[in-house]
């Protein structure tokens, strides 16, 4: 009387496994960016970290997404579900995200020259008799609303509260602070950036510029067959290549555009020491060119390919890859991670696994199952806001 059961069990699980398939592979499929609205093309561009100041046809608003990257289904769909209510610029500036009020010279220090992996950007209000800040309110919330997505940090520092620090660093005018680390070795130093310009959309390409240092601009087609890709040619070269370059990670991206999106840029802080970005910026007549000459034969211009010592692969093609920080983000902590990220997966799988034999023991006390799980309740609580802070 059972196996019929299991059979009705089976065939409903194929039903409903079939839409989430169904929905799987439509998440994925590629959507022409001309069938777009004007303003999700320019809120894909935002997303990406690609400037689209002088493009005001539609069309060349498409043309800059689809030379910063393909567009799938699943990305549209999450920027519709993300856009939702109020779509009016002075709408999503009243809601700014947070922007840290330092307390002193201490409080600095910690936040943001102890932190070795961030990117900082830093409003010094001056101790004169002009304790102006360098941008009023309305263009610091545009500031902060656009670096926001790529994890830059934002704080106000007034020299009124450490005049000391001001004194010794120099800031006796206002301006602005871009803190980032300075080499390419984990947890180097930190080094800090002035810029005094008024216009929100200069502080934007600044500090794109900045970040876009860490990202190699590749000239010579040899070093992307031979160091990025591990396709030289001879013996010699092939040997040299693989001892220098067979343990490294690396991101490589083949586009049409002249300077690398910020979301590449900041990622490149976000991992320095650990992955290794480079950018070959391809003209569209050598495209079939380069392709042949590098063997790309299945990718398309442009392309994110994560070269690890074990394979190739092209980031893109499956589902939940989107070309914004965040998704490359955690796709990349799954290819290098970090020991924080490891011990918090380590502990939320111990967690679970404990939570699991704890249902399997039918003659538990019903008061030490609540107190337990109340326990366990607040462990996850306290993994998950662990996890958000780091």
């Amino acid at each position: 009387m059972r196996k019929p059961t299991y059979q009705i069990f089976l065939i409903s699980r194929i039903f409903e496994w079939f839409p989430w398939y169904q929905n799987s592979i439509s998440s994925i499929e590629t959507v022409d960016p001309f069938i777009l609205s004007v303003r999700q093309l320019k809120q894909l561009l935002a997303n990406r970290g690609v400037s689209y100041t002088g493009y005001i046809e539609k069309k060349e608003l498409a043309q800059l997404v689809e030379d910063s990257a393909s567009v799938v289904q699943g990305e549209v769909e999450s920027l519709i579900q993300s856009q939702g209510g109020d779509l009016s610029r002075r709408a999503r500036i009243a809601k700014p995200p947070s922007s840290s009020q330092f307390t002193g010279g201490d409080h600095f220090y910690e936040e943001v020259e102890d932190t070795k992996d961030s990117v900082w950007l830093v409003q010094v209000v001056p101790a004169g008799a002009q304790s102006e800040p360098l941008l009023d309110d309305y263009s610091w919330r545009i500031v902060c609303n656009q670096v926001a997505p790529f994890a830059i940090r934002t704080g106000i520092f007034d020299c009124r509260l450490d005049r000391r620090l001001c004194m010794s660093k120099g800031w006796h005018e206002p301006q602005l602070l871009l803190a980032l680390p300075k080499g390419t070795r984990a947890k180097d130093r930190v080094v800090i950036k002035t810029f005094s310009s008024t216009r929100p959309q200069s502080v934007i390409e600044w500090i794109r510029d900045q970040l876009s240092i860490r990202v190699k601009s590749i000239q010579n087609l040899e070093e992307v067959k031979c160091y990025w890709l591990g396709q030289c040619d001879g013996q010699e070269n092939s040997t040299k290549s693989t001892v220098s370059s067979s343990k490294d990670i690396k991101v490589l991206l083949l586009t049409h555009l002249l300077h690398p999106p910020l979301f590449l840029a900041a990622l490149s802080i976000k991992f320095t020491g650990r992955i290794k970005f480079g950018m070959l910026s391809v003209k569209r007549d050598e495209l079939e060119m380069v392709r042949k000459k590098l063997k790309l034969s299945d990718h398309h211009v442009p392309s994110y390919t994560i070269i690890t010592p074990e394979k190739k692969v092209v980031y893109g093609r499956r589902r939940f890859e989107h070309f914004n920080f965040d998704s490359m983000n955690l796709f990349l902590k799954t290819v290098q991670p970090e020991m924080n990220d490891v011990f918090l997966c380590s502990l939320v799988l111990v967690n679970l696994l404990v939570g699991m034999h704890l249902f399997q023991i039918t003659n538990t006390d019903s008061f030490f199952r609540d107190c337990f799980l109340r326990e366990m309740t607040d462990t996850l609580d306290w993994t998950a806001r662990l996890t958000c802070h780091s």
